[in-house]
């Protein structure tokens, strides 16, 4: 194994593009990157596609590299195997709604990301449940569409909400609410938002307008889909007795909505759910979106055992995780296979997120604050392995926002050479890779408009030791080899 303690810091959302017009990390110029990439071993590696077990060609995200780098080999995603299950109307996801359906619901609402990035949902899934559902029972169905215009295009929900509308029209069912996610799947706590989503499911009023025309009034402003203000379209709303359907088959940004629905609390990170009256506790989630859930979910998980920090603590490793809250699931529940790992050899520390609407208004985030606490525990040998994810070339990049991005680049360089002197003071070994691509490409040609999404492009990865097995790596699920 290379010299301990090692450190394997994550920059979340940092790819590599031969193009360097719009390419923010290229107009940072960071020097710090620049000099160990000259004077370490390094490669680029995979992180998208067929490599993290997405179908090719898919961006890849931060959900499925941190599962595939913690994990050690490649895990085939939920799209695929979901995809390929909602073929088949005999299958057990449909006893579940089968079952639900006999009760005679009064109205099934269905809550998701109408959206085709396919990192936290597929709109073809959607489609194939209201199929479903609609040759079960005549009962009326309402789609509650979340926009994404993060994981897609900024301006791009009005194709997505045309080929729902057909569906809707093909069964009878309407879509009675649109909101930015930005409101239904906040994960950070700020349940101002998640409040201001679910009262408007239980809100009677609501607009005449056409949805289409919401949107491109909306979109006249140069708004982000992401942003979009909860709107009732209908007066239909969510009453105890009706079912709800969640089906988004990513967990992180769904355990808020499910658990201001159900006013079941989730254990918090810095801030309680407010006392209030539960919505609905008829749910059927896509998958298990957290175990203290008393819901039926339609999707099992596939279970991802020995991985990478489980191998470890075997050999009476100590580990360290540090992350700022909005990539709290990342460096615990998907780094480690998808499960609540908890081990007496394990420590999770979790830096609050700064509070703030989008995070180009803050490029720095809280990657000073990481980078202190890590400096620290090196000092003191608190761990063997320590893994960090600094997030901010994703989540500003997901701003669109060029100059706001080189920032936020600028900063992680700073703290990336803080990080490399005190690797270097303990003698130990920095490993720096990257979970997916976004900054290094910020228009989209094609439409004209901010790139906001993740990238196909690889990633890189440097060792700051001679590293025998560096030919061997050829994406995230290779990275584990380093630690043989």
């Amino acid at each position: 194994m290379l010299p301990q303690p090692i450190v394997l810091l994550v920059l979340d959302g940092w790819g590599y593009s031969p193009n360097t017009q719009y390419n923010a990390i290229y107009a940072a110029q960071p020097k710090n990157f620049n000099a160990l990439w000259k004077r370490y071993p390094h490669k680029l590696i995979d992180a998208s596609g067929e490599a993290v077990g997405l179908p090719k060609g898919y961006m890849g995200n931060s959900q499925v590299g941190h599962l595939t780098i913690g994990a050690g080999r490649i895990v085939p995603h939920l799209l695929v195997r979901i995809s390929q299950e909602l073929e088949d109307t005999h299958a057990p996801w449909t006893q579940i709604i089968d079952q639900k359906l006999q009760k005679n619901p009064p109205i099934i609402h269905l809550i998701g990301l109408v959206s085709n990035g396919g990192v936290h949902s597929h709109l073809d899934h959607l489609i194939k449940l209201i199929t479903y559902i609609r040759s079960k029972t005549t009962a009326p169905i309402a789609i509650h569409a979340i926009l994404d215009g993060r994981d897609t295009p900024p301006n791009s929900s009005l194709s997505f909400l045309e080929k729902l509308s057909k569906t809707c029209k093909e069964n009878n069912a309407i879509i009675a609410s649109i909101a930015g996610r930005w409101y239904a799947m906040d994960r950070d706590e700020n349940w101002e938002r998640t409040a201001t989503y679910c009262q408007m499911l239980t809100d009677p009023n609501y607009t005449q307008e056409p949805y289409n025309q919401l949107i491109k009034q909306y979109l006249a402003e140069e708004k982000s889909d992401e942003f979009f203000s909860p709107t009732k379209l209908t007066s239909t709303i969510i009453k105890p007795n009706d079912l709800c359907i969640c089906w988004n088959y990513r967990s992180d940004r769904m355990r808020q909505l499910v658990s201001w629905l159900t006013n079941q609390a989730l254990p918090a990170k810095k801030h309680f759910m407010p006392d209030h009256q539960a919505i609905t506790a008829n749910i059927i989630t896509m998958t298990e979106y957290h175990p203290t859930f008393n819901l039926s979910f339609l999707f099992t998980p596939v279970t991802v055992e020995n991985t990478l920090f489980e191998r470890l603590h075997k050999q009476g490793l100590r580990t360290c995780a540090i992350a700022e809250t909005e990539k709290y699931a990342h460096i615990t529940y998907f780094f480690n296979g998808g499960r609540e790992y908890t081990s007496p050899y394990a420590q999770q520390i979790l830096i609050s997120s700064k509070i703030v609407d989008r995070f180009d208004k803050i490029p720095q985030m809280s990657a000073q604050e990481i980078t202190d606490v890590l400096c620290q525990k090196l000092a003191q040998n608190s761990a063997n392995v320590y893994l960090v994810n600094l997030a901010n070339a994703d989540m500003v990049g997901h701003t669109g926002n060029f100059n706001a991005t080189v920032e936020a680049i600028k900063c992680v360089d700073q703290q990336l050479g803080r990080i490399y002197d005190a690797v270097q003071h303990a003698s130990g070994t920095l490993i720096v890779t990257a979970d997916h691509g976004n900054a290094e490409q910020m228009w989209n040609t094609a439409t004209n408009t901010p790139h906001t999404s993740h990238t196909t492009n690889p990633v890189p990865l440097i060792v700051t030791r001679s590293a025998e097995n560096l030919d061997k790596i050829d994406g995230l699920a290779d990275i584990a080899k380093l630690f043989e």
